[in-house]
């Protein structure tokens, strides 16, 4: 049906961005969203905001897993948390920051990394039955985006 409509290779895509997720392929994951995001938003776009709802929008269609928004985890509140049906699956930590120059992004997706060991997101998910946890941290700017993973597995 969805070649009918001529949006199959749409969903190819999309299999192939949620697979680079829960595999830490990040690079996969940078290239489909500086691909979406030069082709369709302004560099008026660039809010932190407005990057947080883009990937909420985004990953809110992994199959398998539900989606949350700040909900609180640790000492404070991850910016997105998917958590999967299948405990076997990992959970996936988000956290995004936006900087203004590109020269900031590794540094940037390395601070959002240590807030989210920090601030022990993962420590809640792991122990209600998680295996492991993938703690993402996306960082944009203006229309690029740069993607780091670490993953924490349960003791």
């Amino acid at each position: 049906m969805a070649e009918a409509y001529g949006i199959g290779g749409r969903f190819e895509e999309m299999r192939r961005l949620y697979d680079g997720i829960r595999r830490e392929e990040c690079r996969k994951v940078e290239d489909f969203i500086n691909g979406q995001l030069s082709g369709s938003i302004s560099c008026y776009d660039s809010a932190e905001d407005f990057y947080h709802g883009y990937l909420l929008g985004l990953l809110g269609g992994i199959p398998g897993y539900r989606i949350h928004s700040n909900k609180e985890r640790g000492e404070d509140r991850p910016d997105l948390l998917l958590e999967p049906d299948n405990p076997q699956d990992p959970a996936v930590v988000v956290e995004v920051k936006r900087v203004r120059k590109f020269s900031q992004m590794e540094a940037a997706c390395d601070r959002v990394l240590r807030q989210i060991r920090e601030m022990n997101y993962a420590s809640g998910i792991l122990d209600e039955g998680c295996r492991e946890v993938l703690e993402y941290g996306f960082c944009f700017c203006r229309k690029n985006c740069m993607v780091k993973v670490v993953k924490r597995k349960a003791a």
